[in-house]
């Protein structure tokens, strides 16, 4: 069963617009200076700022050269594999269950407090047993949101020894195990994400990862030890992340991470969740009644609608979001604009409708989630066009600002 959660964090995230950094020298980060691509036509609008950063997913290939690198679960796996010859792979199954398999030869999973938040049991599996191939699947929920310091032991069940997996941070567990080229509607600009931007200029050694947090902040993680400093060259850059340029590399555990002390602009984060999400059509269509009194019509367009409500935290509470939603978020999301709303902040897969699910489409993958019967999941649409363009907010006690309400029409989709 998925998480069940019923009032989840909800997040609103403009498209990210690269193109005004086209070519542009933008951060070095361990001495190396790392330069945007020179975007052409058609190229350098991301959908959201999740897929600039990390496109969705980790890396499958090898980016250090000389050997099998990548982030994802399956090739961590294979990585340190010592056993006999097998392929590893992962995913996501019909249950929202995580599953690691082996093509041809059995293994376990040792102790590790890292086996919780993909929902396998913390003290460890015994070999699955039986013929190949071999698949361990989570008995329990996997954890939604960030996750760092993961680490997991792989045992082989023939001559081998065990091998640890260890994962700094990721932006979720479903983007640790898909691929950036994962091959399905959200394997998109895969080679042109700033993670593997930063990857490819500082090699293989450098284990980085970027996204964002579960407060709405970006960041950078890697190792303990790897990456010493990390240097804006462009401002103007480094303000659409929400850096200030002073911060400090912090610790959490084994990982190193530099957090961005400003929200990321064009993206809002409500932890309190959706206050109501109604669904409606907009139905274009044109009728004309005959003498006869038959119709004859013509229907232009027919699109999925919806309007939602938030509450907006205000001075009063204990972090203060409104001067960021109207100064930093309304700025990029206007009147047909297109947005994405993750129902559910730490579960970026799509929203899946019950009606969708078929023998082709299993209700849980690495791509959807039909939780809620579509509810839960990430909707990309646009802002309505008849969306009311000037926004006042309107405190219920303006000496205190807490908790105003924000609705907003969506529409469409993309």
């Amino acid at each position: 069963m998925p998480s069940l959660n019923p009032h989840p964090p909800i997040c609103l995230a403009s498209r990210f617009d690269a193109r005004p950094w086209s070519g542009v020298q933008v951060v070095t980060v361990a001495a190396t200076p790392v330069t945007l691509p020179a975007y052409g036509t058609g190229e350098g609008v991301f959908g959201d700022a999740m897929e600039f950063l990390n496109g969705r997913g980790s890396r499958d290939d090898d980016f250090g050269g000389g050997g099998i690198s990548g982030q994802t679960l399956a090739l961590l796996a294979q990585n340190g594999w010592t056993g006999a010859a097998t392929v590893f792979t992962a995913g996501i199954d019909d249950d929202d269950r995580v599953w690691l398999e082996s093509s041809l030869e059995d293994f376990a999973l040792d102790a590790a407090a890292g086996n919780a938040f993909l929902g396998f049991p913390a003290g460890g599996t015994g070999n699955v047993g039986g013929g190949a191939p071999f698949r361990h699947t989570a008995s329990a929920e996997w954890t939604r949101g960030n996750i760092t310091n993961i680490g997991l032991v792989v045992n082989p069940a023939g001559a081998g020894a065990n091998y640890p997996i260890y994962v700094s941070r990721a932006q979720s567990v479903v983007t640790f195990v898909r691929n950036q080229n994962e091959g399905d509607a959200d394997a998109l600009n895969p080679p042109g994400n700033l993670e593997r931007l930063i990857q490819e200029a500082i090699g293989g050694a450098y284990t980085l990862r970027l996204g964002i947090d579960d407060n709405g902040h970006a960041y950078m993680a890697w190792p303990t030890g790897l990456i010493a400093t990390v240097t804006w060259d462009s401002a103007s850059f480094r303000d659409r992340l929400g850096f200030a340029g002073d911060e400090a590399i912090g610790a959490i555990g084994a990982t190193e991470v530099l957090t961005a002390t400003h929200p990321l602009p064009g993206l809002h984060v409500a932890p309190a969740g959706l206050e109501f999400m109604n669904p409606g059509v907009i139905d274009d269509s044109v009728a004309a009644r005959l003498t006869s009194g038959a119709y004859v019509s013509n229907r232009v367009a027919f699109v999925p609608q919806w309007q939602l409500g938030f509450r907006l935290t205000g001075s009063a509470d204990a972090t203060d979001l409104h001067r960021h939603w109207f100064d930093q978020v309304l700025r990029y999301v206007w009147p047909g604009a297109p947005v994405t709303l993750y129902q559910h902040w730490g579960d970026p897969r799509r929203a899946l409708m019950s009606h969708q699910v078929t023998a082709d489409q299993p209700g849980y993958d690495l791509l959807y989630t039909s939780e809620r019967n579509g509810y839960q999941g990430r909707l990309d649409a646009y802002r309505s066009g008849d969306d009311q363009a000037n926004s006042v907010v309107q405190w219920s006690s303006a000496p205190y600002r807490t908790r105003a309400l924000i609705t907003m029409n969506l529409s469409g989709a993309r």
